[in-house]
C-alpha cells in the first residue's frame, strides 16, 4: 500500500473531528490573538483532506466562511458531510484558478508543501488568493539549514513506486517570499508539541515524540528523520 493510499484510508476511516490536532487548536487561537476573525471572514484550507481543520476552525469562529479543497474526491465528499457549513471541492494548490484572486482573509495549508518538489508556485498562488492585509499560514516541516532535501521511501517488501518527501529550507522559502513581497513580510515560528505522541505501529511514517537529554520533546518518524516543524506566517 502506498503512503498516499494509506493516508487516504486514515482520513476516510478515522473521525478525529472532536479531538483536533494540537496544531489546529494553535492556528485557530493564533489568528484570533493576532488579527481577529471578523464576521464574514473568508477562510480557505488548501489540501483540506476530510475537513478536520475547518471543522475545528469554524467551531471556534462560527462567524467565518470556510472553503476547502483537496485532490482526493472521497475526502472532499466526507468533508462536505462532516462540515456542512463550509464549501468543499476537488482541486489543487497548483491551480491558481481554484480560488478568486484577492478573495480570502486567511489561507491555510497544513503539511501539503512537503509533497511539492517546487514550493515557489504554491507560495505565489496562496498569496495571490489572499486579500491585502490578510494572512497566509503554512504548517509543517522546514529545514532550518540552507539545504532543500528530497527523501524517498516505501514500505519494506513493497515493489511499487517510491514516495518522495520534500523538506524545503527556510532559507529558500524566505528568498522566494522576499522576492515576491519584499523583506519583513513573513515569519517562521517553531511549533513544539506540549503533549506526548506515541508511534503508530502500522504506519511508521506518522511522527511521534521522544525526549532529548534536557527533557524537551522532539519529533521523529520511521524515516530516521528529526522533524523540525514551523508555522510560517505570510503577510501580503
Amino acid at each position: 500500500m502506498s503512503s498516499q493510499t494509506r493516508d487516504r484510508e486514515i482520513y476516510l476511516h478515522e473521525n478525529r473531528y472532536e479531538q483536533p490536532k494540537e496544531i489546529f487548536k494553535h492556528l485557530a487561537a493564533l489568528v484570533a490573538d493576532r488579527v481577529g476573525v471578523p464576521p464574514g471572514a473568508k477562510v480557505c484550507d488548501a489540501g483540506c483532506a476530510a475537513g478536520e481543520f475547518l471543522y475545528h476552525f469554524l467551531k471556534v469562529h462560527p462567524q467565518a466562511i470556510g472553503t476547502g479543497f483537496d485532490l482526493v474526491p472521497e475526502l472532499v465528499e466526507k468533508a462536505q458531510i462532516m462540515v456542512p457549513a463550509a464549501r468543499f471541492s476537488v482541486g489543487s494548490v497548483t491551480d491558481a484558478a481554484q480560488m478568486e484572486a484577492g478573495s480570502q482573509d486567511f489561507v491555510f495549508m497544513n503539511g501539503v508543501h512537503s509533497s511539492l518538489p517546487e514550493i515557489k508556485p504554491a507560495l505565489e498562488t496562496l498569496v495571490g488568493w489572499t486579500k491585502p492585509g490578510g494572512r497566509v499560514y503554512l504548517f509543517g516541516i522546514f529545514n532550518p539549514y540552507p539545504l532543500d532535501v528530497a527523501s524517498r521511501y516505501r514500505a519494506a517488501g513493497d515493489a511499487g513506486d517510491w514516495t518522495t518527501l520534500y523538506i524545503h529550507s527556510r532559507a529558500g522559502v524566505s528568498r522566494c517570499l522576499d522576492d515576491l513581497l519584499g523583506p519583513d513580510r513573513h515569519t517562521f515560528e517553531p511549533f513544539l508539541l506540549d503533549v506526548d505522541v506515541a508511534p503508530v505501529s502500522d504506519n511508521p511514517f506518522r511522527s511521534w515524540t521522544f525526549r532529548d537529554e534536557s527533557g524537551q520533546r522532539l519529533l521523529t518518524n520511521g524515516l530516521c528523520t528529526l522533524i523540525n516543524c514551523y508555522v510560517l506566517e505570510i503577510r501580503p
